[in-house]
């Protein structure tokens, strides 16, 4: 099961289309050969939004 739709299980449509906003808007580096510095900053920003999107499961998961 996928971020997603972990979040519309847990909070319904609204909840569901937030998490794929902000994954969608922090998409992780292509698979291209190396890493350079923008490759890693985009990894990061990725990184980032799946942490936030796991607080905010967790938060919508307190709140039931």
């Amino acid at each position: 099961m996928g971020a997603t739709q972990l979040a519309e299980a847990i909070g319904g449509d609204d909840l569901g289309a937030g998490v794929r906003g902000e994954l969608a808007a922090h998409p992780l580096p292509s698979d291209a050969v190396g890493l350079g510095e923008d490759d890693v900053a985009a990894l990061q920003d990725a990184y980032g939004a799946e942490e936030r999107t796991v607080l905010t499961l967790a938060a919508a998961l307190d709140g039931r």
